[in-house]
């Protein structure tokens, strides 16, 4: 974990399938380490009972998704079950220059995470610096 004051934080990877526990493991995290910061990840499906755009999600047209995609306004993203999902890029670059490590759910190993930003990944993951093409 960054330590207070650092530069900038970590990006940290949680993966596996639907029902092993991250959530869990995360909630843990969350109390033991409150200066995480959990990403809220963007989605094409619909909002399920109780669900809050900003809070759970963003919930997004697919046509708006793919404009974010265009743009690299999404750090990874895949397409599951016929909805996409992904991480906006903004917030998550914002909360790691503040030094607060940053958890990444990945839902499913077999998720396939777009090639464009596997090296941006990498790099945060590491604290290495990203070079911009």
């Amino acid at each position: 974990m960054a330590q207070e004051g650092s530069a900038s934080g970590r990006l940290f990877l949680i993966t596996g399938p639907s029902g092993v526990g991250k959530g869990t493991l995360v909630s843990a995290l969350l109390q033991r380490q409150p200066r995480i910061w959990l990403s809220i990840s963007a989605t094409t499906r619909s909002p399920r009972s109780g669900e809050v755009d900003g809070q759970h999600y963003f919930f997004m047209s697919r046509e708006r998704f793919e404009a974010s995609v265009a743009e690299g306004g999404l750090l990874e993203w895949a397409e599951f079950a016929g909805n996409c999902y992904g991480t906006p890029r903004e917030p998550v670059q914002q909360h790691l220059a503040a030094g607060q490590p940053v958890p990444e759910l990945i839902r499913d190993p077999g998720f396939v995470i777009h090639q464009a930003n596997k090296a941006e990944m990498k790099a945060r993951m590491w604290g290495a610096q990203v070079r911009k093409k």
